[in-house]
C-alpha cells in the first residue's frame, strides 16, 4: 500500500510539473516573445519551444508512464497500447510541427540551420522517437508480429524511450539557455542583458528547472521495478509458470480478484515475480540520464560562453552577406532607387540593362519582389512596395513585367516574368519599395556588368568619421577625421583625387551638421605617410543636395598603386560645422559652430530633438506646409535651417500631429542648396490642403552618446522600467537610480528623450513592480529638475556629489514608461470669441456653483436674493496630436458630481483667469473639476469617450470636447471687478498631469474690454502662435506661464519693462547658482536664459 501510495504521490507530481512547464513556455512566448503567427517572422520562431516542450518533454513522458498506472493493469491491454501509441504519434508531430516553424523562419531570415550543438541534440532527439514510433508500432500493434521479435525489441524500446527523454530535455535547456544568451543583449537591443537576471531571464531559467524536475520524475517512475505492469502476453514458459503461480497464490489468499476485478495493491506485489530473466535493469537508466543530461546542458554552454553571437540568430544585424554566385547565362543587371524620395532608402525601383536605365511595372509585384530587389542593393530586408509610380514616373524601357518572385533569388533578373523588355504597361504603372534602414553586414558591392554603369547609386554597408587627432578623438561629437566605409565587412578610406566640397557636405549632413568647413590638411599628410590603410575601390560623385551617401552617384574606379595605397597618398578628410544646439560653447573649436540667422522656421510636435511638424512665419503668424511634393530635398532645407544635418525623412499626412493656424505653403520645391525653405518655389494657395496634410521631417543629428549613460530596467518591455544613470564613483563608472523626490512628467520626457523611445506616458515616484539589479539600487542622482525640453537628464538640474534623497533608491526610485505617440490638446479661439456673454443670475440658482466653489470668495458674504455677474463663453479642446488624451486618474478614483450626474475624471483639467494689462489677477474661474468626453468628431472619425453612465472618459485624435456657455461653473464671476481693459487667459492641463507632444499651444489668451454693462472678447489666439515680437506686443502677459523654459515667449510687454524682466530673471538664475553649484554637468548645463 504504500508503494501505491508513493507512486501516485509521483505521478501527480508528474502531471503537476508537466502542466508547470507548458504554462511557464506559452507566457514566456506569448508575454516576453509577442505571441504567435506563421508568416516566418520572430513570432513564427515562438511556435517552437511551445510546441517542442509540449511535445518531446510533457506528452511524450506522460504517455511513457502509461503503463506504470495500476489502474490499468486490470484491463485488456490493446486499448491502452492504442493509447500510448496516439499519445506517442501526437508528441512526434508537436516535435515535427516545432521542427518546422523554426526552419521556417530561419530560412525566411537567411539564417544556417542546424548551426549549434542545440539543433543536433534535438534534430537527434526527434530522429530517434520517429524510428522508436514506427519500429514500436510494427512490433507491438500488428497482430502478425512474432512472439520473438517482440520479446527483441522490448528492451530495445524500453532503452530508447529513457534515451530519447533525456535527450529532448538536453535539448530544451540548451535551447533556453540559447534564446535567452542571444535576445537579452542589454543595450544592443534594448532589453537587459542576460547578466542582470531581468524577469525573463528568471522565467526562462525557471523553465528549465522545471523541466530538468520533469524528467528526472519520469525516470523515477519508470526505473522502479516495484511499478511495472505485468505483462500480459508471456514471451516465455519459465515467465508463464511464474505468473501462473504467482496468480494461484494470490487467489488462494483471496487478495487478487474483488468483485470480478483484480485488486490493485495485489497487481503491485505480484508483479515483482513477472520478470523477464534477460532484462536490463532499468534503475541503471537514472543516473546515467543525468549523468549524459548535465554533461550535454553543460556543453552547450561552453559553446557559447566564450563566444558572440551566431549569425543571424534572433538578431538580423548578425546576418552575414555572401556575394552572389550567378551562371553565366543569367542576364547581368544593376538596380538603383529613383524618384521623389521621403527616405534614401525608397524609391522608384530602377534597372539598368542593355546600356540603358528602365523601370519595373507594377503587374504581378509582391513583397517577395521587393525582398529581392532590397537584398540586391544591400539592405536586409523589404519594408513594403507602392505601385502606380508613387515616386514619379520614370523614363526609358519597362524592363520587368508580370514577376513573380520568391523572395530567395539572388538578383532579380533570376525571378520568373514575362521576360526582359517584354511589357504592356505604361510609366504610370511604375513600380516603387521601401528597404529596411539597416544593411546587411558584410555587404560587398560588385559591379555584375563588363562595361561602366553611369548613375549608378553607391551601396556600402556603413560609413563614418574615423577622428584622428588626439583633439578631436575624445570630442562628442565627432566633427572631423577620415571618411571610412564599410565595404566587405572591412572599414576603407576613399581616395581624395576626386574628392570635392559636394561630397564633404553630403557626408556632414548624414551624420548631423548643417555643413563643412577647411581643416589643416598639413597634419593629416604627416599621418597618412606613417599608415598604410586599405582603400576603398571606387570614388564618389556627389551634386551637395543628397540626403544621405547612398543617393550619390558611383564613381570611377580609384587609381591604387601596386602597394594599395591613392596615387597621391592621401585619405578623404572632412571637418563638419556642428549645429548651436551641440556645441557647447565651452568646448574650444566650436566657437564658430552654426548659428540661425533669422527664426523663420520651427519644428513642432516631436520626440526628439532634430524631428517635429514644420512651422513657418508669415507676417507674424505661425502656420504649416502643405505635404504635396513634399520630399528629401525640401525636408533637407529645413534641417540645415535648424542647425541640424540632412534630412532622413519627409513625413506627409500628419504624421507629427496636426497644426494650427493657416497653411502657409504649398507644393514646395527645393533644389536643396537654399538657405531657407522659404526661398524655394512654392504656391501660395492652399486650396484642397487643410491640416490632416502637414509636412514634417525628421533630421539627422550627431551622435552624442546620451542614450549609453541611461537605461530602464525591470520592465516588461523596453518601453518601461525603473531609471537608472551611469555616474562616476572613486574613478569608476557604476549604475544607480534615481531619487523620486519631485519625479514628475516634466523629468520623464526627458528621460524618453534621452533614450530614443518617443514621448512621456507616465513618470512613476515607485518602481518596487520593476525590480533591477540590486547593484544599482543605491542613489546616484537626486534633486532632479527639467522644464522638459533638455536632451538629456544631466542637462536638468540636480544635485552633485552630494546627494539627498529620503526616499532611497531601490523600490522607491524614479521610473518612467514611454510611448512613441502623444496627444495634443488645443483651444478653438474662435468659439471663445463666438459665444462670451455676461449674465446676471441669482443666488438662488447658484446653489451647486456655490457648493463645487464656482464663485468668488465674496459670494458668500451676500444675501440670498443678490446677483452674481458671470463672464460666461464656451470652450472647445481638440486634440490634434497622434494618441488619445486619457485622465491619470484611474477609474476607481474618479468623483460623482450629483450636481453634474456624472464622474469626473481630472481635478484640474482648465485654469479660467482673468488678468490686468500688467499681469495682475483681478478673477479666476473655480470650476471644480471636469468630465472628459467626444463632444464631435472630424468626418470619419467615431466618438470613443462619454460622460454618462460611466463611460470612458478622454479626448479621441480627431475630435473635441466642448464645454458649453450654459453649463455650471463655465464662467468667470466678475460681480465685483471694475470696468476696463484686461487679459482673458484659459490654460489645459496646466499641471502637466497628461504627457503631451507640445505644451506651449495649451494656454489661449485674448483682449477683453468691459465697461459695466457689457463686454467684449476680441484678438484670442493660442500661445506659440505668433511671432516673438507679435507676442510682446500683446500686453499683460507677465505671469503667464506654460512651462518652466518658456516663460518669456509668453512675456510680451513693451521693451523696457521685458528688458527689466530680463536682468531680473538673470539676477534670480544667479542666486538660483550657489545652491546648484557643482551640481550640473559644466559642458551640458543650460545657460541663464535670455
Amino acid at each position: 500500500m504504500r508503494s501505491l501510495v508513493i507512486f501516485y504521490a509521483c505521478y501527480a507530481l508528474c502531471l503537476g510539473l508537466g502542466l508547470a512547464c507548458l504554462a511557464c513556455v506559452c507566457a514566456w512566448s506569448g508575454r516576453w516573445r509577442g505571441g504567435f503567427a506563421w508568416d516566418g517572422s520572430e513570432l513564427q520562431f515562438n511556435w517552437h519551444p511551445v510546441l517542442m516542450v509540449a511535445g518531446l518533454v510533457v506528452v511524450y513522458g506522460n504517455g511513457a508512464v502509461l503503463y506504470r498506472v495500476p489502474l490499468t493493469w486490470g484491463h485488456n491491454k490493446l486499448p491502452w497500447k492504442l493509447l500510448h501509441a496516439a499519445l506517442m504519434l501526437s508528441a512526434l508531430v508537436l516535435s515535427i510541427v516545432g521542427l518546422c516553424a523554426v526552419f521556417g523562419f530561419h530560412n525566411a531570415k537567411n539564417i544556417a540551420n542546424l548551426y549549434s550543438l542545440h539543433s543536433w541534440i534535438g534534430i537527434a532527439a526527434t530522429a530517434l522517437f520517429a524510428a522508436q514510433w514506427a519500429v514500436g508500432a510494427a512490433g507491438f500493434l500488428l497482430p502478425c508480429a512474432p512472439g520473438s521479435l517482440r520479446r527483441l525489441l522490448k528492451p530495445v524500446h524500453a532503452w530508447m524511450g529513457a534515451g530519447i527523454l533525456t535527450l529532448s530535455i538536453a535539448a530544451c535547456i540548451s535551447g533556453i539557455n540559447e534564446k535567452l544568451f542571444f535576445s537579452l543583449k542589454g543595450t544592443a537591443n534594448g532589453t537587459q542583458p542576460y547578466s542582470s537576471l531581468p524577469p525573463e531571464a528568471l522565467l526562462g531559467n525557471s523553465l528549465g528547472v522545471l523541466i530538468v524536475a520533469f524528467g528526472l520524475v519520469v525516470l523515477k517512475i519508470l526505473s522502479n521495478r516495484d511499478w511495472q505492469r505485468p505483462d500480459s502476453r508471456p514471451e516465455d514458459a519459465s515467465y508463464t509458470q511464474r505468473r501462473v503461480a504467482a496468480r494461484n497464490s494470490a487467489l488462494r489468499s483471496g487478495s487478487w480478484m474483488r468483485n470480478g476485478h483484480p485488486s490493485v495493491g495485489s497487481a503491485v506485489s505480484t508483479s515483482r515475480a513477472m520478470r523477464m530473466p534477460n532484462k536490463m535493469p532499468a534503475a541503471q537508466f537514472l543516473p546515467c540520464c543525468a549523468i549524459v543530461l548535465l554533461v550535454l546542458s553543460k556543453l552547450t554552454l561552453a559553446q557559447y560562453e566564450h563566444l558572440g553571437y551566431p549569425p543571424g540568430y534572433g538578431d538580423q544585424e548578425q546576418e552575414q552577406y555572401t556575394a552572389p554566385q550567378l551562371t553565366p547565362d543569367t542576364p547581368r543587371i544593376q538596380l538603383r532607387l529613383a524618384g521623389d524620395k521621403r527616405k534614401h532608402n525608397e524609391g522608384r525601383v530602377e534597372v539598368f540593362y542593355n546600356g540603358e536605365w528602365g523601370t519595373v511595372c507594377d503587374d504581378d509585384f509582391t513583397i517577395h519582389a521587393a525582398q529581392v530587389v532590397c537584398r540586391e542593393l544591400g539592405y536586409l530586408e523589404a519594408v513594403s512596395w507602392s505601385p502606380s509610380s508613387k515616386y514619379g514616373k520614370g523614363e526609358g524601357p519597362i524592363w520587368f513585367d508580370n514577376l513573380h518572385c520568391t523572395g530567395k533569388e539572388k538578383t532579380l533578373s533570376l525571378c520568373p516574368s514575362n521576360g526582359i523588355g517584354v511589357s504592356d504597361c505604361k510609366h504610370s504603372e511604375d513600380v516603387g519599395v521601401v528597404c529596411s534602414d539597416k544593411r546587411i553586414p558584410g555587404f560587398k558591392f560588385v559591379n555584375t556588368l563588363p562595361n561602366h554603369v553611369e548613375n549608378l547609386d553607391i551601396q556600402v554597408e556603413d560609413a563614418r568619421i574615423r577622428p584622428i587627432l588626439s583633439s578631436y578623438r575624445k570630442r562628442i561629437p565627432v566633427t572631423e577625421g577620415y571618411v571610412e566605409v564599410k565595404d566587405g565587412g572591412k572599414w576603407k578610406q576613399i581616395c581624395n583625387t576626386e574628392w570635392t566640397q559636394f561630397n564633404s557636405r553630403v557626408i556632414c549632413g548624414m551624420f548631423g551638421f548643417p555643413g563643412e568647413r577647411k581643416y589643416n590638411a598639413r597634419v593629416y599628410k604627416m599621418f597618412a605617410r606613417r599608415r598604410k590603410p586599405t582603400y576603398w575601390d571606387f570614388a564618389v560623385n556627389c551634386t551637395g543636395n543628397e540626403a544621405h551617401l547612398s543617393n550619390c552617384k558611383l564613381g570611377r574606379a580609384a587609381e591604387l598603386k601596386t602597394n594599395g595605397t591613392c596615387a597621391e597618398g592621401l585619405p578623404v578628410v572632412v571637418s563638419c560645422v556642428p549645429g548651436r544646439a551641440f556645441a557647447p560653447a565651452s568646448m574650444t573649436g566650436f566657437r564658430k559652430a552654426f548659428k540661425q540667422e533669422q527664426p523663420l522656421v520651427r519644428l513642432r510636435g516631436g520626440a526628439i530633438v532634430g524631428e517635429g511638424r514644420v512651422e513657418v512665419l508669415k507676417n507674424g503668424e505661425w502656420g504649416t506646409i502643405c505635404d504635396d511634393n513634399w520630399n528629401l530635398l525640401s525636408a533637407t532645407v529645413v534641417c540645415r535651417e535648424l542647425g541640424f544635418g540632412t534630412a532622413k525623412e519627409a513625413l506627409s499626412g500628419g504624421r507629427l500631429g496636426q497644426g494650427m493656424g493657416p497653411v502657409h505653403m504649398n507644393e514646395v520645391e527645393c533644389s536643396g542648396f537654399e538657405k531657407s525653405v522659404t526661398e524655394c518655389f512654392f504656391n501660395k494657395e492652399s486650396v484642397g490642403c487643410s491640416h490632416e496634410e502637414d509636412a514634417a521631417v525628421r533630421c539627422n543629428i550627431p551622435a552624442m552618446g546620451f542614450q549609453e549613460r541611461l537605461r530602464l530596467s525591470g520592465g516588461h518591455n523596453p518601453y518601461e522600467g525603473r531609471v537608472e544613470v551611469m555616474v562616476e564613483r572613486n574613478g569608476s563608472l557604476v549604475w544607480g537610480t534615481v531619487c523620486s523626490e519631485g519625479w514628475g512628467t516634466m523629468e520623464a520626457m526627458v528621460v524618453c528623450r534621452q533614450l530614443g523611445l518617443g514621448f512621456a506616458s507616465n513618470a512613476f515616484q515607485e518602481t518596487w513592480y520593476w525590480p533591477g539589479a540590486v547593484s544599482a539600487d543605491p542613489v546616484a542622482m537626486s534633486g532632479v529638475r527639467c522644464s522638459g525640453t533638455e536632451m538629456s537628464l544631466s542637462q536638468c538640474l540636480h544635485h552633485g556629489a552630494h546627494l539627498s534623497c529620503a526616499k532611497g533608491g531601490g523600490r522607491n526610485a524614479a521610473g518612467v514608461s514611454c510611448s512613441e505617440t502623444a496627444p495634443d490638446l488645443v483651444l478653438n479661439p474662435q468659439v471663445v470669441e463666438q459665444t462670451t456673454y455676461m449674465e446676471d443670475r441669482p443666488m438662488f440658482m447658484l446653489q451647486c456653483a456655490y457648493e463645487e466653489n464656482c464663485l468668488s470668495s465674496t459670494s458668500g458674504q451676500v444675501p440670498a436674493n443678490s446677483y452674481r455677474r458671470l463672464l460666461r463663453f464656451s470652450s472647445q479642446i481638440h486634440n490634434n496630436g497622434q494618441s488619445d488624451f486619457r485622465p491619470k486618474a484611474s477609474r476607481n478614483s474618479w468623483v460623482w458630481h450629483d450636481c453634474h450626474r456624472h464622474y469626473h475624471s481630472m481635478e484640474v483639467f482648465t485654469l479660467y483667469d482673468l488678468f490686468t494689462l500688467n499681469g495682475t489677477k483681478v478673477a479666476e474661474g473655480h470650476k471644480a473639476s471636469f468630465c472628459l468626453e467626444d463632444s464631435e468628431c472630424d468626418e470619419g472619425i467615431e466618438k470613443r469617450y462619454e460622460c454618462a453612465n460611466f463611460g470612458e472618459q478622454g479626448i479621441t485624435v480627431g475630435c473635441w470636447d466642448t464645454y458649453r456657455h450654459d453649463i455650471d461653473c463655465q464662467w468667470i464671476d466678475i460681480t465685483e471687478l471694475k470696468p476696463g481693459d484686461y487679459i482673458f487667459q484659459v490654460v489645459i492641463n496646466p499641471n502637466y498631469e497628461v504627457p503631451e507632444s507640445d505644451y506651449t499651444n495649451n494656454i489661449l489668451k485674448c483682449r477683453c474690454r468691459y465697461d459695466g454693462h457689457r463686454v467684449w472678447m476680441y484678438s484670442c489666439h493660442n500661445g506659440g502662435s505668433l511671432s516673438t515680437e507679435t507676442e510682446q506686443a500683446f500686453p499683460g502677459l507677465l505671469n503667464n506661464q506654460v512651462t518652466h523654459s518658456l516663460i518669456y515667449r509668453f512675456a510680451g510687454v513693451l521693451w523696457p519693462v521685458a528688458e527689466f524682466v530680463r536682468r531680473a530673471k538673470r539676477k534670480l538664475y544667479q542666486e538660483q547658482s550657489v545652491f546648484w553649484t557643482g551640481c550640473r554637468d559644466t559642458d551640458l548645463a543650460p545657460s541663464a536664459p535670455e
